[in-house]
């Protein structure tokens, strides 16, 4: 006879258990008692019949999955508070399958909602806080990380270098609204500059020769589009110059 094979997850675990992080101690809400056999030196943990490292059920219930070379701080097994859980990896890679367990996201709305209930929050609850650069960030893993890098990876599966918000919004993070673009891509899609008191992007006045310079920046090098009498005609020198350079038409609003 075949054995099926369990498969931990956080959410069934956290329909299982409740977790202390600061005295490590694991409670099981059907008897309402601290779990964990401390017959050896690492204690563990009985689900559905099977043995598992109580570390091991207390990380995928913290991070949703379970991370390698899991040690303690101060060198004590039975310690499991969270403080003393320790990982030997400096860099938690994430996944599609961990994004998923933790959260539902919406493509339409570009919210994240979360699928497990936890001591700070709750189940159904919107994930996320916009931090001072203005973008969304969500704990995961120990680390803030991007809404927006969350959303692509959510939905397409991998992480690229680099993602543009079309219409400039930081915290619009539907996925129609994200596009995974180069550096030199990125550049020709930004918002327009705080400092600049032209109104258009590439536009300046020259107060030496009295008349409006027209410039674009490509690949790091400013090239000079000329000097205009009229602003018009300097916004015209720009805006072709966008379209032969190919940059968004969203740039500089």
């Amino acid at each position: 006879m075949k054995t099926k094979k369990i498969l931990l997850s956080s959410e069934m675990l956290h329909d299982l258990f409740e977790y202390n992080d600061d005295s490590g101690d694991l409670i099981s809400k059907k008897s309402k008692k601290s779990v964990g056999s401390h017959r050896k030196r690492v204690p563990s943990v009985k689900v559905s019949g099977k043995e598992y490292q109580k570390t091991h059920i207390i990380c995928i219930m913290k991070l949703g999955f379970l991370p390698k070379n899991i040690t303690s701080t101060d060198g004590n097994p039975s310690n499991t508070s969270w403080s003393n859980i320790a990982f030997l990896e400096e860099k938690i890679e994430l996944s599609q399958k961990h994004i998923k367990e933790l959260f539902n996201y919406s493509s339409s709305s570009g919210l994240f909602t979360r699928k497990i209930t936890r001591r700070s929050f709750k189940k159904g609850d919107i994930a996320g806080r916009v931090n001072s650069a203005g973008y969304v960030t969500i704990g995961v893993a120990g680390k803030n990380r991007a809404a927006h890098r969350l959303a692509w990876l959510y939905t397409y599966g991998y992480l690229p270098k680099m993602i543009d918000h079309i219409n400039h919004n930081k915290t619009d993070n539907r996925i129609a609204n994200l596009r995974d673009v180069t550096a030199s891509e990125n550049a020709k899609n930004l918002s327009l500059n705080d400092a600049n008191t032209s109104g258009q992007t590439g536009v300046t006045w020259n107060k030496a020769a009295r008349k409006w310079k027209s410039y674009i920046k490509v690949d790091r090098q400013v090239l000079n589009l000329g000097t205009f009498t009229e602003f018009h005609k300097a916004v015209d020198a720009r805006k072709n110059a966008e379209v032969l350079y190919g940059f968004h038409e969203n740039h500089g609003h």
